[in-house]
């Protein structure tokens, strides 16, 4: 299953992490392109993680709608504060039938 992880601080890295490591394909999104792109080549989330390295089947990425792309899950890990703006946003990316969930 495609799973989208909208934040990548460090509860968002370790739930992308997780999905990964249960077989999922996980896109995790990063507002940020320098750190998505430092992140990825790392393949670590170098900031909130550093040492413990990104499972295969999972990427980072600043393209949203790449993220968002065929998810069957959408998990939502960004501020609260920052949440609304979010998911306003991405509304329109979203698949019908995803799931979401907000971490």
């Amino acid at each position: 299953m495609k799973c989208a992880v909208l934040g990548a601080g460090s509860f968002g890295t370790a739930l992308s992490m997780q999905l990964a490591r249960c077989g999922h394909d996980v896109h995790q999104w990063d507002r940020k392109p320098e750190r998505a792109a430092r992140f990825q080549a790392a393949r670590e989330n170098t900031r909130y993680l550093p040492g413990i390295p990104f499972p295969d089947g999972m990427t980072v990425t600043a393209d949203v709608r790449k993220t968002l792309e065929g998810a069957s899950l959408v998990v939502a890990v960004v501020p609260s504060q920052s949440m609304r703006a979010v998911m306003t946003d991405v509304a329109s990316m979203l698949e019908p039938d995803a799931v979401i969930c907000c971490a």
